[in-house]
């Protein structure tokens, strides 16, 4: 089963620990990767990694920068 997950709020929602934002992100791509290896995570692109790569898989997760908008509409 496909779960779309907006990648900021469930940091926020699940108290995902990590020293920096990269750190958090990286976190919470674990616990997908761990329970819903299917998943597309969503996050709004202000903090999108450099190479300008607008979706990617890391761990085995789908991960897509929304950078024209935010990850809410891109979900939608």
């Amino acid at each position: 089963m496909r779960v779309l997950i907006d990648g900021h709020n469930a940091m926020a929602a699940l108290r995902v620990g990590g020293k920096t934002h990269e750190a958090k992100r990286r976190n919470l791509l674990r616990r997908a990767a761990e329970v819903a290896p299917q998943a597309i995570l969503f996050f709004d692109a202000r903090r999108a990694p450099g190479g300008g790569m607008d979706a990617m898989s890391e761990l085995g997760v789908s991960v897509r920068y929304c950078r024209g908008r935010e990850a809410d509409a891109a979900i939608l």
